[in-house]
């Protein structure tokens, strides 16, 4: 597979064994990059730690630019603001087309309705920023939620259950591979992202 930034040329050599599993994280990308909104889900990556999760968090925001946020975990942790009150971090996801939420710590548990409020392209979300006027949108991001350990919810009913996506992620680089999913690691990979930036 072969993929093309603007200054950089990066190959990944892919076993068959992981084919599926960077196909889908490849549509998945896709989808986020052109705005599919008839897509409601909510993405966790999950995987132990170095095997690309935040790399590829960062080439996805890179393409996006502007249109492409990071939350805080904070947001996705509890209920929802009052519609009265300021909430800059659930205002920062009006227009935007990849919500990205990095690192969720194992003692967290990620708020159901709130998910599904923001996963969900037909919900009308309120918020408004510091002592600024009421907005109203219709939340159209990919909610991709990336953690190197397995994330509770409050509650498990059949819509999480029919628009959660976990997408395990095979690879871990390391400086000596020993194992079938480890992979010489390059640390100028994420310096040559950066400077694409």
């Amino acid at each position: 597979l072969h993929f093309c930034s603007c200054t950089c040329t990066l190959w990944i050599l892919i076993p068959l064994w992981a084919l599926e599993v960077t196909l889908y994280v490849l549509k998945l990308s896709a989808k986020t990059i052109f705005a599919r909104t008839q897509i409601e889900q909510l993405w966790i990556w999950l995987g132990r730690g170095r095997n690309g999760k935040g790399w590829w968090t960062e080439v996805l925001a890179t393409l996006l630019g502007t249109y492409a946020t990071n939350p805080s975990l904070d947001l996705v942790t509890s209920k929802l603001p009052p519609a009265n009150g300021p909430s800059p971090a659930l205002l920062a996801l009006r227009g935007v087309r990849g919500a990205f939420i990095t690192e969720a710590e194992q003692s967290l548990r990620l708020y159901t309705s709130t998910l599904k409020l923001i996963r969900d392209h037909a919900s009308k979300l309120t918020s408004r920023n510091l002592f600024w006027d009421l907005v109203t949108f219709r939340p159209c991001c990919s909610l991709i939620v990336s953690t190197n350990v397995k994330v509770a919810f409050t509650t498990v009913d059949e819509g999480l259950q029919l628009s959660l996506g976990v997408v395990n992620w095979p690879f871990q680089f390391v400086k000596h591979p020993v194992e079938q999913q480890q992979r010489p690691v390059r640390p100028d990979l994420k310096g040559e992202a950066q400077v694409a930036a």
